[in-house]
């Protein structure tokens, strides 16, 4: 009897059809009234009628006679979005609907214009700083943590200041509010013996957001990373077990995530395009263990979005053995605003009939697995030799690109991985990536298709991340062991010299 065998993409088309059936659904009953688009300084402001009951909306833009295509989405029912990615002497139409609690979308609200005038302090010449306000550099690796012992929210960050003459300003919003007027400063401190901060304007249950930064006079440095802590759940440091860094991207940011596959945990850090900042790791929930299918070093696991939409996004987990070829899969569902899980991970579903990879995929290379639209893909990379394939999963030919550098972070602690989307021509981009344990750093390297080049790879932003919350021990003694070497041979050097 003939085995039945269902698809990777198969599966996913049905539980896409579960959890974002509003493409096929019927319509809201209302659609949004009283939209209105108005130039503010380097934005375009939206403003509509609430629709009673809608849990979030779709925001539409056209431009020059084009077709309205989404960029957006506000989670809630408020009645705001502000349009960051304009250009000058533009023209822009839109439109927006509503999505109600049963995940339905509404027909589209009335038509509203605006035009991304020029300023006209634009041309002129800036005043060059005095030479006592040097510049700045933005403080580095900021952490928030809740702590039972001082009943609060505690803030640590890094950075080379003199305390007697820098001072630092600390931002504050809550929620699941992330733009730029959510934040309101809640304290300005100065000649700090060192440099932490406890908030304890707190309350129970509730999810803080924060950056830092730092003040010299009237100088003030960039914005630090934003981080996060819910009050109550400090995150726990898991032991033991391997752990894996995936990579998932989509046209407004990327996103780190990491699995621990002995205990299950999974972490996801966002990397936001319109700020240029980091989100702090976020706690997606535990998948069960053990895999049905790992076996240590001879096991790929990968995190991708299998349906990246306006606020919600569908993320796949993987689970493939190298040596036999099987594939598993898990996935939930995630709120981009907030980066929380809003369900639990499914059961593991075992994928049949995947094409086993060819002899270019070898043993040492970096295996990971994308999701765009239609097809999963495999990519084989190999930072080192500089090569990297892509093919899908279910046979046909894919393509490789010779050449790639290799990453500046790149080392026997750094997991590197792939992310595939499509921008706003609709062209495919796969995109590589490596982070780097010891460093929290992360790089990544773009590349439109076949015949085409790819991009240096590049820092994201300079700011750190930091080791995952559920990175194993093995990765800390890793990092831990590197570090000694290295200075070992920094002494042994020096003693040479």
């Amino acid at each position: 009897m003939r085995k039945s065998l269902f698809s990777l993409a198969a599966v996913f088309v049905l539980i896409s059809f579960i959890v974002l059936s509003a493409a096929t659904a019927a319509l809201c009953a209302d659609a949004p009234s009283g939209l209105t688009a108005k130039y503010k300084g380097k934005s375009i402001e939206l403003k509509w009628q609430p629709v009673e009951g809608s849990t979030g909306y779709h925001i539409e833009r056209a431009q020059e006679g084009g077709s309205f295509v989404t960029i957006g989405y506000v989670s809630g029912n408020g009645g705001k979005f502000m349009d960051s990615d304009i250009e000058k002497n533009k023209k822009y139409k839109y439109r927006v609907s509503a999505r109600d609690e049963n995940n339905k979308k509404s027909g589209p609200s009335n038509v509203a214009e605006a035009s991304a005038k020029a300023s006209s302090e634009e041309g002129k010449t800036a005043k060059p700083p005095k030479k006592s306000e040097a510049a700045v550099s933005a403080p580095e690796n900021l952490a928030a943590e809740y702590s039972k012992k001082d009943e609060g929210v505690k803030l640590t960050w890094e950075g080379e200041y003199n305390l007697s003459k820098h001072g630092f300003n600390i931002y504050r919003s809550t929620g699941d509010s992330f733009d730029s007027d959510k934040f309101k400063k809640i304290a300005s401190l100065k000649k700090i013996s060192s440099l932490k901060f406890i908030d304890t304007d707190i309350e129970k249950g509730k999810t803080y957001n924060y950056y830092v930064e730092a003040v010299s006079g009237t100088t003030k440095s960039e914005k630090s990373m934003l981080v996060t802590a819910s009050v109550g759940s400090a995150p726990k440091l898991s032991s033991g077990g391997d752990t894996y860094i995936g990579f998932a991207s989509n046209i407004n940011f990327l996103a780190i995530g990491s699995v621990n596959a002995e205990d299950g945990t999974v972490y996801i850090a966002f990397y936001d395009h319109a700020t240029n900042n980091w989100f702090s790791w976020t706690a997606m929930g535990q998948v069960s263990t053990p895999f049905p299918n790992y076996e240590a070093g001879n096991t790929a696991v990968d995190i991708s979005f299998c349906e990246p939409s306006d606020g919600r996004v569908v993320v796949c987990l993987y689970s493939y053995n190298k040596k036999d070829g099987s594939m598993y899969t898990t996935v939930n569902t995630i709120d981009i605003k907030t980066r929380a899980a809003l369900a639990q991970w499914q059961a593991w579903k075992n994928v049949d009939g995947v094409s086993k990879p060819a002899d270019k995929f070898t043993d040492n290379a970096a295996i990971s697995f994308c999701w765009e639209e239609t097809t999963h893909w495999f990519v084989s990379w190999v930072p080192s030799e500089g090569t990297a394939y892509v093919k899908p999963i279910n046979g046909g030919t894919g393509f490789m690109n010779a050449g790639l550098e290799t990453p500046s972070n790149y080392s026997e602690n750094s997991f590197c991985a792939s992310g595939m989307y499509k921008d706003k021509k609709k062209n495919l981009i796969t995109g590589l990536m490596c982070f780097d344990f010891e460093s929290g750093t992360a790089t990544y390297s773009e590349n439109s298709g076949p015949g085409n080049s790819w991009r240096s790879f590049a820092t994201i932003s300079n700011k750190s991340i930091g080791v995952p919350p559920n990175a194993s021990g093995n990765e800390k003694a890793k990092s831990k062991s590197k570090a000694r070497k290295n200075k070992k041979k920094a002494e042994t050097e020096e003693d040479e010299q």
